[in-house]
Formats: C-alpha cells, structure tokens, sequence
C-alpha cells in the first residue's frame, strides 16, 4: 500500500486495506466480494512464507528473491483498476 512502511504492523495495513475496498467497492455484494478475495491472497500469503520459511526447504537467499518476486506481483497487482460505480444519491 503507497504510503505504509514495511515495518507498520500488520493491522494498521490490515484496516487501511479494509478502508481502502470500502472507498472502491460501493456496493455491498462488491465489497464482499473484494473483502474474500483480499482474505484469500492474505491467506495463500500465510501458506507460501510458512512453507519458505525453514532454511532447510530453501536457501535464504531463495527466500529473499521469492520474497520480493511476491511484492512486486502484490505491486503490480494494486495498479488493475478497481470497480468503481457511482453512489446511488450522485446518479440522476
């Protein structure tokens, strides 16, 4: 996220991310829908450093380079364009 660093804790990033959805995502059944889909990518995230985490499995300078293989995809992934539609009140 633009604005965070690496080191804030993770429910500051947490709730900013959550905050960020609600802004995109004006409808309920999209925020929803982002709301899973954030959990999954967050979850697929928890599954991937667990499985690299013993230096036994993979070398630490394999770690690192996966490491950053994911943050790039994670960057390049917060540029798609989100869904936006206008709020009910702003439509004529």
């Amino acid at each position: 996220m633009p604005g965070l660093s690496p080191l804030s804790p993770p429910p500051v990033r947490q709730a900013l991310s959550y905050w960020q959805i609600g802004v995109s995502y004006v409808d309920g059944q999209q925020q929803s829908r982002a709301v899973a889909f954030f959990k999954l990518i967050q979850s697929a995230g928890w599954c991937i450093g667990f499985a690299l985490s013993p230096s036994t499995r993979m070398s630490p300078i394999l770690q690192l380079v996966a490491t950053a293989a994911c943050y790039i995809v994670g960057l390049m992934a917060l540029e798609l364009p989100a869904a936006k539609q206008q709020p009910q009140s702003l439509r004529s």
